[in-house]
């Protein structure tokens, strides 16, 4: 029982210690709540919009990545696009320039 006892004052001990190195986050969520009482009634609401901004934030990553990969597809065609206009260009040209040799003779 006693070795029992110890353990759990020991456990307690652990538990106050951390509920002590947590208790500043409380402090400083409290003081929000106070700046922006117009904006949030308790702490539940703080961390509900919390949340929700860190689903949107998630969620715009998201579509960022999905856009930049898009982007990057995009560039690789018109890339492709403009090599394959390029190389349309230089033979037209040299069909230009051999229909005007047969033109001179």
């Amino acid at each position: 029982m006693n070795a029992q006892l110890q353990e759990l004052q020991k456990n307690s001990t652990k538990l106050e210690k951390k509920v002590q190195a947590l208790k500043k986050y409380e402090d400083y969520l409290d003081s929000v709540i106070k700046a922006h009482s117009d904006q949030y009634s308790d702490l539940s609401e703080l961390l509900q919009r919390h949340a929700v901004l860190e689903n949107s934030h998630k969620s715009l990553k998201e579509q960022q990545a999905r856009l930049e990969e898009e982007i990057e597809k995009l560039r690789a065609e018109a890339i492709q696009f403009e090599k394959e206009k390029n190389n349309e260009i230089l033979l037209l040209n040299n069909d230009l320039a051999i229909l005007q040799k047969k033109l001179e003779v």
